[in-house]
């Protein structure tokens, strides 16, 4: 039996909104300059507010980190039904996150 695709919705700390909402930390290189601020944005964000975190993929073949909100096999479903905003989630943190659904690279947790 081939193995089956499993998918994650949420949203995904997004590296072009964090680099154009944060300075660039001087003794980092430009390309990863974001991830320098993924772990504040996470700890700023309560664990209310997703599921788990989890490792999306990209259509281009890179990994993406994404605060999981629902996850199956049925990326069409999946799609279908919207991202719900969770209470507990602060309002700031929208300007650096981006909603979708991506292939998961963990697989189900």
């Amino acid at each position: 039996m081939a193995n089956q695709k499993f998918y994650i919705k949420g949203y995904k700390l997004d590296p072009d909104k964090i680099r154009q909402t944060f300075s660039k930390k001087p003794d980092l290189p430009e390309a990863t300059s974001d991830i320098y601020w993924y772990q504040p944005i996470i700890d700023y964000i309560p664990e209310t507010a997703y599921r788990y975190v989890g490792c999306g993929l990209e259509p281009d073949g890179h990994y993406n980190l994404v605060l999981v909100l629902d996850d199956g096999n049925d990326e069409a479903a999946l799609k279908q039904t919207n991202v719900d905003l969770p209470e507990s989630l602060p309002k700031q943190v929208l300007q650096v996150l981006t909603t979708g659904v991506w292939e998961s690279v963990d697989g189900p947790i």
